[in-house]
């Protein structure tokens, strides 16, 4: 297997007739390919997904999301390792719900990869209308904007279209890296689901193991996001502290879980502005939200992602055999 795409998702549409649809015409070998759906909607469609990729010729793999060890408004970073612990690909592409690519897109960000195995893939994020029947021709869809990104970086050798980047582009919307390198690091630091900057920290932990990124200017490259309104969030800053929410350390089987105890405002009811104060009092960090753990990140050089939750993502493959 060359590819393995993550999808995590919680949204009840569009799955089967927006997104997976444009990957059945891939010129990318089909049985090269593979589609992991990590689907923590609560409607139960597996067989509807599953009977899809069948009919279609595509290896799709569906689960549900393994336990999250921290409470969050998105456990996105614990979605995306339950997709790396059965991901058989050499390279795997991280793209997100709502999103459809053109015919090429998988043959281009495998061409780039096997030009140059050092650099991973970061591609441009198109956002387009929400629309409640969106069109199967993906040039009649309504762009909103486009990627500021594609006007920055600079060219490199390799290509006109090809633009060294810093890792802190590397948005799971429409990114890739190796397996071997996502299992060097151990997947995503789930902590991060918190501020939900999993990705971003994560482009900083593969550049510790040696990885440079390119950004692909390039319209087969693209992903095309369908924004939908109501999953828009106000962020305002709050007071609110670690000891406020009620989370708290608990022992479960031996290991200490940060934050899973407490009976206060806490799990999926904690607005993502009052996480604001309460990694800076997880870490003591000058900066609060997401800079928290950033700054935590760059500080302590040989930090592991996972490690104080002990989840461990070559063991977890090793389990069932990969």
């Amino acid at each position: 297997m060359k590819i393995s795409i993550i999808i995590p998702t919680i949204r009840s549409e569009h799955m089967i007739n927006f997104q997976l649809q444009s990957l059945t015409h891939q010129t990318f070998p089909k049985e090269k390919f593979e589609i992991i759906i990590v689907d923590d909607c609560p409607i139960g469609r597996r067989n509807e997904i599953e009977n899809f990729g069948k009919s279609n010729d595509l290896n799709i793999k569906w689960m549900r999301s393994k336990k999250p060890y921290y409470r969050s408004n998105a456990n996105i970073g614990c979605a995306r390792n339950t997709g790396l612990v059965r991901a058989e690909g050499k390279l795997i592409v991280f793209i997100d719900d709502f999103s459809v690519v053109r015919h090429r897109y998988l043959e281009k960000v495998w061409d780039i990869y096997r030009q140059d195995k050092k650099f991973s893939h970061i591609g441009p994020v198109i956002s387009v209308e929400y629309q409640d029947n969106p069109p199967e021709n993906i040039n009649e869809l309504k762009i909103r904007h486009t990627d500021p990104r594609s006007t920055k970086g600079k060219s490199s050798k390799i290509g006109h279209h090809f633009k060294k980047c810093k890792s802190e582009w590397f948005f799971t919307s429409n990114a890739s890296a190796p397996l071997k390198n996502l299992i060097e690091v151990n997947g995503f630091w789930e902590m991060a689901d918190l501020t939900r900057e999993e990705d971003v920290l994560m482009g900083y932990a593969l550049e510790r193991v040696g990885r440079k990124f390119c950004f692909i200017d390039n319209i087969d490259i693209s992903t095309y996001h369908m924004t939908h309104d109501i999953y828009k969030m106000e962020r305002k800053y709050k007071e609110i502290t670690f000891k406020d929410l009620g989370w708290e350390d608990v022992i479960i089987d031996g290991r200490t879980i940060t934050g899973y105890g407490g009976q206060g405002r806490n799990g999926l009811n904690t607005s993502p502005d009052e996480i604001q104060r309460v990694t800076k009092d997880i870490f003591g960090t000058k900066n609060p939200g997401s800079w928290a753990l950033i700054e935590h990140f760059k500080k302590n050089k040989n930090l592991k992602f996972n490690r104080d939750i002990g989840f461990d993502l070559a063991k977890e493959r090793k389990k069932i055999g990969l």
